[in-house]
């Protein structure tokens, strides 16, 4: 199981708050050894960075 994880730190609707938890889990999926990721706003960028741990 992957888990994404986004933190509210601006208000932004309920709808792209999901939108960036699936970024970051969909990062979580590409590395093996993370079960979870931070959402960070690096992600938004073709190239995204890898996972905070």
């Amino acid at each position: 199981m992957r888990v994404g994880v986004y933190q509210y730190d601006e208000k932004v609707s309920p709808s792209l708050a999901c939108d960036r938890a699936k970024l970051a889990c969909d990062q979580a999926k590409k590395q093996p050894e993370q079960s979870w990721c931070l959402y960070t706003s690096a992600m938004q960028k073709p190239a995204t960075s890898p996972c905070n741990t």
